[in-house]
C-alpha cells in the first residue's frame, strides 16, 4: 500500500472511531501527572516523516488545562528521481495543554548542520480509551499540524535547496496513535 493511501487510511480510522472513545466516568482530579508516547506520520507534499515523541505532561482542573514538555525524534525522506533522500532531527519542546490539545513550541537539530532553527506545533488526542480518575492508561488518535524548517541530506545539491525552501514555508500535517499513563488526584 503506497503512503498516501496509509495516510488516507489512518485519517478516516482516526474520525471513525474518534467518536466511541468517550468515557462516562467524569474526571475529578485537581492535579494530574502524565507519560505519553506517540508515533506518527505526516508528510508536507514533497517529503514524508514518521515522528516519535515522548512527553511528560502535568495538569490541573480535571485534566483540561496544563504543561507539557517533551522532545522528538523525526525521519524526513523524500523521493528523488532514483532513490530516497534522508534527513533526521531531533526537537526539544514546551508546550500548553488544553482540552486535549497541546499548542508547543521549541527548537529543532538536524545532524551535521551547525545550529538550530524554530519549531511550533498543534496537536490534538481523540481519545479511544480514555483516561480514569487516579491511576490509569489511555490510548488516543493523534491528528495535528506542526512547522518548521525543512532539512533533506542528498547527493543532489538541487534537491536539498527545493526540499528546503519549499518545505520551510509548508507546514507538516501528521496522524499516528498516543499511549499515556498516569496518576491523577485531589490535593483539597
Amino acid at each position: 500500500m503506497g503512503f498516501a493511501k496509509k495516510i488516507v487510511a489512518a485519517l478516516f480510522f482516526s474520525f471513525l472511531v474518534a467518536g466511541f472513545g468517550f468515557s462516562d466516568e467524569a474526571i475529578d482530579e485537581d492535579l494530574r501527572f502524565e507519560i505519553n508516547l506517540s508515533d506518527t506520520v505526516g508528510t508536507r507534499l514533497l517529503n514524508f516523516s514518521n515522528c516519535t515523541d515522548l512527553g511528560v505532561d502535568i495538569t490541573a482542573k480535571d485534566n483540561r488545562v496544563g504543561g507539557r514538555i517533551g522532545f522528538m525524534f523525526r525521519e524526513s525522506w523524500l523521493k528523488t528521481s532514483d532513490r530516497y533522500a534522508f534527513g533526521l532531527s531531533f526537537n526539544p519542546y514546551l508546550g500548553f495543554c488544553f482540552y486535549n490539545g497541546c499548542v508547543m513550541g521549541g527548537i529543532i537539530f538536524f545532524p551535521g548542520v551547525e545550529g538550530c532553527s524554530p519549531y511550533i506545533g498543534l496537536n490534538w488526542d481523540f481519545d479511544v480509551i480514555p483516561i480514569k480518575n487516579e491511576f490509569s492508561s489511555s490510548l488516543a488518535f493523534r491528528v495535528g499540524i506542526d512547522w518548521y524548517p525543512a532539512y533533506i541530506e542528498s547527493d543532489d545539491p538541487n534537491t536539498s535547496v527545493i526540499i528546503t525552501v519549499f518545505g520551510s514555508v509548508i507546514p507538516n500535517l501528521f496522524v499516528g496513535g498516543t499511549y499515556k499513563f498516569g496518576y491523577g488526584m485531589k490535593t483539597k
